[in-house]
């Protein structure tokens, strides 16, 4: 049974069964949650200024202004699309933000903090999201991938190949998408 695009535009994220039980929750981002995602998208780009030499001070605020467009950005780009901030044990651990409002499912971002990452929290969202395609919301999973990026590797993993959409900066992101193969759905496991 295919959803309608309205259907699963109204439809919220439900997380799975494994990223309950692991006490991982989703929410819509808030106003006072600005903070937290500014901190979070410092830690995304942090490594990525190691070579200007900068002092901390000023890549800080070169991150934190960067955050601000990109935050405007996605309100202005995406302004029907689903916001939730990651929580663990209700300690927010990272955000993902999603578009439903055209045929694909649009992974526009997902970001966890770095005591997060290669822990398999990642693996079970993308799977997660994997699955909502298999049952129909969504003809594939698409996203963009910072081309040099560590997840390029795991987006890889998980069957997402290069597509040949058209890039803004084709030289720093290429698009990615998963489509559901005919084998049957995969198990994810959250440490």
């Amino acid at each position: 049974m295919t959803v309608s695009a309205a259907e699963a535009r109204t439809a919220p994220l439900e997380l799975s069964a494994a990223l309950s039980e692991a006490g991982v929750s989703l929410r819509p981002v808030a106003e006072a949650d600005m903070p937290f995602l500014q901190y979070l998208h410092r830690t995304t780009r942090w490594d990525e200024l190691a070579p200007t030499h900068w002092p901390d001070e000023a890549k800080i605020g070169f991150l934190d202004q960067q955050f601000a467009f990109q935050h405007r950005h996605y309100q202005t780009a995406f302004a029907d699309a689903e916001f939730y901030l990651i929580s663990r044990d209700e300690d927010p651990i990272g955000r993902i933000y999603l578009d439903r409002t055209r045929r694909d499912l649009h992974l526009i971002e997902i970001s966890l903090l770095p005591e997060w990452r290669g822990r398999g929290l990642g693996t079970a969202l993308l799977t997660m999201l994997q699955q909502e395609v298999r049952a129909g919301r969504g003809a594939r999973v698409l996203l963009n991938v910072l081309a040099t990026g560590p997840a390029r590797r795991l987006y890889t993993r998980l069957g997402f190949v290069e597509t040949a959409g058209e890039q803004e900066f084709p030289d720093l992101y290429v698009e990615m998408a998963w489509s559901p193969p005919d084998s049957p759905p995969g198990t994810e496991t959250v440490s």
